[in-house]
C-alpha cells in the first residue's frame, strides 16, 4: 500500500479575446479544484523487533474506476507496506515467517494443583521466554493445548469510502488441509488508546451499520476459502466524521486469527503451520 496526497488541479483555458467590432474583450478562465478520494492507512513498518509504529506506509488515492483491488487503477504514493500490530497496542507482531508463536500448552490436573497455562509471559504461546515452577504428577496428568490465537490490527483514515480485499498463501510446508484450520475473524474499533495513543475521537465508521461487526467479509473464515483474492470489507463512508488529526479521524481494524488444534496429544508430534496473509485497501 502508499501514501496518497490531495493533488489540487486549476485549469486554465486559453486566453481569449474576440476581435468582432463593436464586440467587448473577453478575458476567460474557468478554477476547477478537487480533493481526490484519499484513504491513509497505518501501523507498523516492519514485523517483529525491527518494526516501528505508528508509521504511516501505505497512501492510496483514487486513480481507476476498477471493481476489485486487482482492477482499481489506484495509486499508493508510499513505496512501503503497513504491518499489523498486536491489537490493543503499537507493538509489532512477530515476524510469523522467522518467528512462528508457539503453541499454547497446558498442564492438566497436576497432583495437589489446577490446570495452569505454561503461557507465563501472556504472548499468546509457550516459548523460551516463559517459566514456570515445578508441578507434581498423578496418573491422571497431562499436556493439552487450546486453539492458538493471534490478534492484529491495523488502522484507517479516509475521506472517502474504501473497501479491503484478501488474499491468503500458504508458507512453506503448510499444507492446504493445515490452512483450512486456521480462521479470521474481522472487526472495527471506533475509538480507543493504544499504548498512548488515542485514535476515533473524531471518527465514524466506515460501513452503515452493525456496530463492531459492520461491513465485513470475514467471520470464522478458513483461510483456505481466501487462496484467491477476496473481498473482505467494504465501507461506503469516510471514516473522518469532523475536523481533526489523522489519528483521530482513524479507526483501528482488529483482525484475529485462530488455529485450531482440536485435543492435541503429544502422540500427535511436531507441526508447524502458517500463512501470509495481504489485505490491500483500495476505493471504488
Amino acid at each position: 500500500m502508499g501514501t496518497r496526497h490531495i493533488p489540487i488541479a486549476l485549469v486554465l483555458s486559453a486566453l481569449s479575446f474576440s476581435a468582432a467590432p463593436g464586440a467587448a474583450g473577453q478575458v476567460l478562465i474557468n478554477p476547477h479544484l478537487e480533493a481526490i478520494g484519499t484513504v491513509i492507512v497505518w501501523g507498523a513498518d516492519a514485523a517483529g523487533a525491527s518494526g516501528t509504529a505508528p508509521v504511516v506506509s501505505d497512501w492510496i488515492i483514487n486513480s481507476g474506476i476498477g471493481v476489485s483491488a486487482a482492477t482499481s487503477g489506484d495509486a499508493d504514493l508510499i513505496a512501503g507496506n503497513v504491518f499489523t500490530v498486536v491489537t490493543g497496542s503499537l507493538v509489532p507482531v512477530t515476524d510469523g515467517v522467522t518467528n512462528p508463536v508457539g503453541a499454547p500448552f497446558r498442564i492438566t490436573a497436576p497432583l495437589g494443583g489446577s490446570t495452569f497455562s505454561t503461557d507465563t509471559n501472556g504472548n499468546g504461546g509457550t516459548d523460551i521466554n516463559d517459566a514456570f515452577a515445578p508441578f507434581a504428577l498423578r496418573g491422571s496428568t497431562d499436556l493439552d493445548t487450546s486453539n492458538l490465537v493471534i490478534n492484529s490490527s491495523f488502522y484507517v483514515a479516509s475521506n472517502t469510502g474504501f473497501a479491503v480485499d484478501v488474499q491468503a498463501t500458504a508458507l512453506p510446508g503448510t499444507t492446504f488441509a493445515q490452512l483450512n484450520n486456521m480462521r479470521v475473524t474481522w472487526s472495527t474499533a471506533l475509538t480507543g488508546t493504544d499504548d498512548g495513543l488515542t485514535f476515533g475521537t473524531r471518527a465514524q465508521y466506515p460501513h452503515v451499520a452493525g456496530g463492531a461487526n459492520g461491513g465485513r467479509l470475514l467471520n470464522n473464515t478458513r483461510l483456505s476459502a481466501l487462496v484467491l483474492p477476496q473481498p473482505a470489507y467494504i465501507g461506503p463512508r469516510r471514516t473522518a466524521a469532523s475536523r481533526g488529526t489523522l489519528a483521530e479521524q482513524s479507526v483501528r481494524f482488529d483482525l484475529d486469527y485462530t488455529y485450531n488444534l482440536g485435543a492435541y496429544d503429544m502422540s500427535q508430534g511436531l507441526f508447524d503451520v502458517g500463512a501470509t496473509v495481504v489485505y490491500t485497501v483500495w476505493v471504488p
